[in-house]
């Protein structure tokens, strides 16, 4: 996962931090325990989180390019994915793919997908979803950095009920989506 560190994940660092009961970072070039804690774990929370559900706010759309080495067999061309993509929502343009690393193969030409991107700051995502990313970076940090199992248990609990929250407000989202479209397409 290619994410730099800008000062608006902070927020979201010093409030998983705050849940455990450790003390909040300035920035995140330090050299301490919890600095490199929060380093380590917050690029594979982030994509754990976006990973788990297809988030609307999360979602891009590109056209791929084809790479000058085709697959070894199976596939006629293998087509580069986006740095920052995380998870596959659609593909246009085949039925026929697999994703093996950071490639999709294909025996089709012209392949546009949708997916679901990292981002490079937490404001592009929606704040059931911030809030997801704050629950699950605590509940990792309290099992790497405190004794108190009991709080890692009830953090992670915490978490998979706000996940479940934000999956239900994203579809919630998407069906008053399809009914307009429905709507508008019937009158």
């Amino acid at each position: 996962m290619n994410l730099a560190y800008p000062r608006e994940w902070l927020v979201i660092a010093n409030r998983a931090l705050n849940l455990i009961g450790e003390t909040a970072l300035q920035d995140f070039t330090g050299t301490s325990e919890s600095t490199q804690n929060i380093t380590i774990q917050l690029p594979s929370v982030v994509q754990s989180v976006l990973s788990q559900h297809t988030f609307r706010c999360a979602r891009k759309r590109t056209s791929l390019a084809a790479v000058l080495d085709a697959p070894a067999y199976g596939y006629r061309y293998a087509y580069q994915l986006p740095s920052d993509y995380c998870r596959i929502v659609e593909v246009n343009g085949t039925e026929d793919f697999s994703i093996e690393g950071d490639k999709l193969l294909s025996n089709d030409t012209g392949i546009f997908i949708t997916y679901i991107a990292l981002p490079e700051t937490p404001q592009t995502l929606t704040p059931a979803i911030q809030e997801c990313i704050v629950y699950l970076l605590a509940h990792t940090l309290a099992r790497t950095t405190t004794t108190n199992d009991n709080l890692a248990v009830i953090l992670y609990q915490q978490y998979t009920a706000l996940l479940a929250q934000a999956i239900k407000h994203d579809d919630e989202g998407k069906r008053q989506d399809m009914y307009e479209e429905w709507w508008t397409e019937n009158r």
